[in-house]
């Protein structure tokens, strides 16, 4: 038996993310519950538990804020998440945020909730 003892190459794309598709809707985690997000152009969506918010957030916990968080794209059509000065913030891998770009698959906590953000060829 002969084994072939050559190191392996290194592929510097292999540690970029290979998806650069934008993120179209926010997914409550374990849940069916699905918010679209407006095609551009948009000047801000407010984020909270608040009538008045575009993106209404039901949190049995009552630890998301009135108007929580506001929702921005950039001149790239990324979307920005904006803490807007809540007592519980955002959190992104656990760690709070101020500001949170949107990337497909990332989990944003807000409040007692965990928000999924998706591309739009994602199956629900």
């Amino acid at each position: 038996m002969i084994i072939d003892v050559r190191s392996t190459q290194f592929d510097p794309a292999a540690s970029e993310w290979g998806i650069d598709d934008l993120v179209m809707r926010l997914r409550g985690w374990g849940t069916d519950l699905i918010s679209v997000l407006p095609a551009p152009p948009v000047s801000g969506w407010m984020v909270g538990a608040g009538v008045g918010c575009a993106l209404r957030l039901h949190d049995p916990s009552g630890q998301v804020s009135r108007i929580h968080a506001s929702l921005i794209q950039d001149d790239q059509a990324r979307w920005r998440l904006r803490d807007a000065g809540s007592k519980n913030g955002m959190r992104l891998d656990g760690a709070r945020r101020v500001e949170i770009i949107l990337e497909p698959g990332i989990e944003i906590g807000i409040g007692g909730l965990t928000l999924i953000a998706e591309i739009g060829r994602a199956h629900v």
